[in-house]
């Protein structure tokens, strides 16, 4: 903290999720106009970093504020006294499931989230840092030990590499969540909540065979859903390509088979928190046969994601390890050197998302029960509605009842 007490007074906080905190006041501006200002900083685990900002849990409580309190010897009314309202900008930016990536600062992970601002043609970016300890975020800007803003330089470069604008990115999620958001209106409450129960049940682990010839044939059959020459057709519509593009990545089946099984193909990440998100509900679906993943492997969010992705496609059950590991029965692996199999397929993966500019994770694809080819970027904040796209809601409520 040398940096921030040759300038002015610095008093330790305390930790939270790993991450110590501190209370900074100083002095700012010129004569007349100086002022006395105070800010709650984070310091990155290995000291390279500090983060001007305000740390949120996961219950959406203000733990800047209550270090403060804590720090005066103060008493908080009540835990509500703590609490962001529905339209904070903290809520807002959790919710949204566009976002860019941008890598991490020692050990923690920078997210930003692009926004619009109405009658104003300019990039704007909400950043958030989240600590290995995934109990919290931090909300706020980071500069180096110079002095200098990290994260204007992760954000610039994040613009100079885009070929569309934010306000373009902000319609085009709005729309397709409105289009999502029409499908579940669709559907009877009583069946949606029904529904939704009957997913957030707690199943049993997968338990497929290694080397089931079921799988293995089934995994040779699902190569590709499009066929070569309608990805370079010239005439097709660029949505259309990319359709085409995504479906014949390189996959392992998991889940129910045969051509009454609704299919999904799917890219993730085994380290996103999005991935497992979306995983955790389907996976009673998965498990149960009634719901096809065609898994592609991607690693773009640290080496500890290429080491699990290797784990998977080089394992003789990429089904079954891929289910430890979106399970949690394999948190970490040790490979440290790629096999040529399994470098190609991830290599040919992201080959085929940074030809169409595609950053998110999960990415999924799949053609809906009305036969419309779907693309979908991001984890589905509505399991139900983005089900019904692919199920008849009530049938898929009487076919889980019956296997209960």
């Amino acid at each position: 903290m040398k940096a921030l007490s040759a300038k002015g007074t610095v008093v330790y906080l305390g930790a939270f999720d790993g991450i110590d905190g501190f209370l900074y006041s100083g002095i700012q501006g010129e004569k007349a106009d100086k002022e006395i200002i105070y800010k709650t900083v984070y310091v990155s685990p290995n000291g390279q970093y500090l983060i001007d900002g305000y740390m949120i849990d996961a219950d959406g409580r203000n733990i800047s504020r209550m270090q403060l309190v804590a720090m005066s010897g103060g008493e908080l009314v009540s835990d509500a006294d703590t609490k962001f309202g529905k339209e904070e900008i903290i809520q807002s930016i959790l919710d949204f499931k566009m976002y860019f990536d941008l890598g991490f600062l020692d050990t923690l992970r920078t997210i930003a989230f692009p926004y619009a601002v109405p009658g104003e043609n300019q990039n704007r970016f909400n950043t958030i840092y989240l600590p290995q300890g995934g109990k919290s975020v931090i909300v706020g800007t980071a500069y180096d030990l110079d002095g200098d803003n990290v994260t204007q330089m992760q954000i610039t470069k994040l613009i100079d590499g885009q070929k569309f604008g934010v306000e373009k990115i902000v319609a085009e999620q709005s729309a397709a969540e409105a289009t999502v958001g029409s499908d579940a209106s669709a559907v009877d409450a009583r069946v949606a909540n029904e529904l939704d129960a009957l997913l957030s049940g707690d199943p049993a682990p997968i338990a497929r065979p290694a080397n089931d010839p079921e799988t293995e044939s089934s995994q040779e059959e699902q190569q590709g859903v499009q066929e070569p020459d309608q990805v370079d057709d010239p005439a097709a519509s660029a949505e259309a390509r990319k359709f085409a593009a995504l479906s014949q990545i390189s996959h392992f089946s998991v889940g129910g088979e045969g051509p009454d099984i609704p299919e999904i193909n799917i890219i993730i990440d085994a380290k996103c928190p999005y991935c497992h998100d979306f995983w955790n509900k389907v996976r009673v679906l998965v498990e149960k046969k009634m719901l096809r993943l065609n898994v592609s492997m991607a690693a773009f969010k640290d080496e500890a994601s290429v080491s699990l992705a290797a784990t998977i496609l080089d394992a003789k059950d990429p089904a079954a390890v891929f289910a430890q590991v979106m399970n949690g029965s394999i948190a970490n692996s040790q490979i440290t050197q790629l096999t040529e199999s399994s470098r190609e397929k991830i290599y040919a993966t992201h080959q085929v998302m940074d030809e169409f500019d595609l950053r998110v994770s999960p990415l999924i694809t799949f053609v809906s029960k009305d036969g419309q080819p779907t693309i979908v970027e991001g984890a589905p904040k509505d399991i139900v509605a983005f089900l019904s796209q692919v199920y008849d809601p009530e049938k898929l409520v009487a076919a889980l009842r019956k296997q209960q």
